[in-house]
């Protein structure tokens, strides 16, 4: 060191270098061909011929994003299926996010987000793919939960990302390039909205990053991202679906503006979304009473408080309804279902003591996503 005259030391080097960067791996082994195979053999057996089960494809190991999912997770997505047969929808709105009362569609359309669509014309020459990830905007008043209902998706989601867009760029959502501290070669760096691919990103404050907006342009409709600089050029997989919240520019949702005035956003912007909640602060004193309560009883921890909270939530919130009947041209009468609001809205006695926990519902989300097919029926016209 002293002969070279100043002591400076010779720059270490790593033994090893990075040669390859991956957002998931899954090793499909035999040994995971035949969990799966022993896992829709025992699903068989456990189940009556008048009872259907959830079986795994021919040939399709458990969900890639749950690696840990085991047969005790099989054997709760069976049961949860069989004893609440027609109610799972509302089983699972209730359970995301609790601690919010109310707002059911709201949290019924980050279900379906969680839940993911059908991607169409994938790989098809001469047809345009049609992305099946669906986008969601919450927009209203502040202090009415979006935040909480935001983060509460991301721990419901197989793969769930949460950013701030206060604190969040452009580059830090899609792709940025850095430059290797051993090798010196410039390299990408992944961000939110493309570490996010196939699962969600939820992104709050979505208001503070109008600068940042083009940048989700191509994410949220090609869903890729391209990017060329400094020499590289790619285009990464962003098949993301985007949930955002964001807050009128004026404190409070005026009603006499339209979406796009509220948060100064552009049109590109608000085409992306499939779904715009407006949640507004209505005055209603039965409704802020029980609301309260329920707030009190949740920080108190009391049982009785609890009680009393939940009789006045469901006195001031709407109550079950029977069946619908509407008359036919020759007069009979012809039973119809609720309307999807009513139909959430119903509470029963034992739903509170029977809320499914977010580990049950991430790893049913994920079962969901990769082996159940979505089926129209008269009632989703």
């Amino acid at each position: 060191g002293g002969g070279r005259g100043g002591g400076s030391k010779p720059k270490q080097q790593s033994l090893f270098l990075i040669y390859l960067d991956a957002t998931s791996v899954l090793n499909v082994s035999k040994s995971n061909r035949s969990a799966s195979d022993k896992a829709a053999n025992h699903a068989s057996g456990t189940t009556s011929q008048t009872q259907p089960a959830i079986i795994a494809s021919a040939g399709v190991g458990m969900p890639p994003n749950m690696p840990n999912f085991t047969l005790k997770d099989l054997d709760f997505v069976v049961k949860f299926s069989q004893e609440c047969e027609g109610d799972q929808f509302r089983q699972l709105v209730h359970a995301l996010c609790p601690s919010i009362y109310g707002q059911e569609m709201v949290k019924a359309g980050l279900l379906l987000t969680l839940m993911g669509g059908v991607r169409k014309n994938e790989g098809i020459p001469g047809r345009v793919a049609i992305r099946g990830d669906i986008h969601v905007l919450l927009v209203g008043d502040p202090g009415l939960g979006k935040s909480q209902l935001l983060q509460a998706a991301a721990n419901a989601a197989p793969r769930g990302l949460y950013v701030c867009g206060k604190t969040s760029t452009g580059c830090g959502l899609t792709v940025s390039i850095a430059k290797d501290a051993v090798t010196g070669d410039f390299v990408f760096e992944a961000g939110a909205v493309v570490l996010g691919d196939r699962g969600l990103c939820c992104v709050d404050e979505f208001d503070k990053m109008t600068n940042e907006h083009q940048s989700l342009l191509e994410a949220m409709e090609q869903q890729s991202v391209s990017v060329a600089k400094a020499g590289l050029v790619a285009s990464l997989p962003a098949r993301t679906a985007i949930m955002a919240a964001a807050n009128p520019v004026e404190g409070h949702y005026n009603r006499s503006k339209s979406i796009a005035e509220n948060l100064k956003m552009s049109p590109a912007m608000l085409s992306r979304f499939d779904m715009i909640f407006i949640l507004l602060d209505k005055p209603d004193e039965n409704m802020d009473l029980a609301l309260s309560e329920h707030v009190l009883a949740m920080h108190s921890g009391s049982a009785a408080r609890a009680d009393n909270a939940r009789k006045r939530l469901l006195e001031a919130g709407p109550s079950d309804a029977p069946l619908l009947i509407t008359r036919t041209p020759d007069g009979e009468g012809q039973a119809t279902r609720q309307p999807l609001v009513q139909r959430l809205r119903s509470y029963r006695g034992n739903d509170q003591d029977n809320i499914l926990p977010t580990v049950l519902v991430r790893k049913y989300i994920a079962y969901a996503r990769e082996f159940c097919t979505p089926v129209g029926g008269p009632f989703h016209v």
